[in-house]
């Protein structure tokens, strides 16, 4: 049972995700060539973070950031807490320190391009 206010999930009622494109009418697309986010998506990105009370830290340029945005807050959330609990749904910022952090658009661990496999 959600307390009067909450959003689904949790989730601070009102709020948007950065990446959903209904939502939050900013984009949401992704090159599925590159594997990255799309640049209107990025900019979109970059605009939540600058309403930040604190700078986010590690989660600013990592892949795993997720945003949420209500009129008058913009949220730092985890995507790794849904699947691992160690990881905090909403860290404390900045985070300087994360065991999970992988930079948006680096390759996830495992999946290296074949012809680097060749090179050596």
């Amino acid at each position: 049972m959600r307390a009067n206010g909450d959003g689904p999930a949790g989730e601070p009622a009102g709020a948007t995700r950065a990446g959903d494109a209904e939502a939050a009418g900013e984009g949401g697309e992704h090159d599925p060539a590159a594997g990255q986010p799309a640049e209107h998506d990025l900019a979109a990105r970059r605009r939540l973070l600058t309403r930040l009370a604190v700078p986010a830290g590690l989660c600013a340029a990592c892949v795993h950031l997720r945003l949420l945005a209500s009129p008058r807050s913009v949220f730092v959330r985890c995507g790794l807490a849904a699947t691992d609990p160690a990881f905090p749904r909403y860290p404390a910022l900045p985070v300087i320190r994360c065991a999970g952090y992988r930079l948006l658009g680096e390759q996830p661990p495992g999946n290296q391009r074949p012809d680097a496999a060749d090179a050596e």
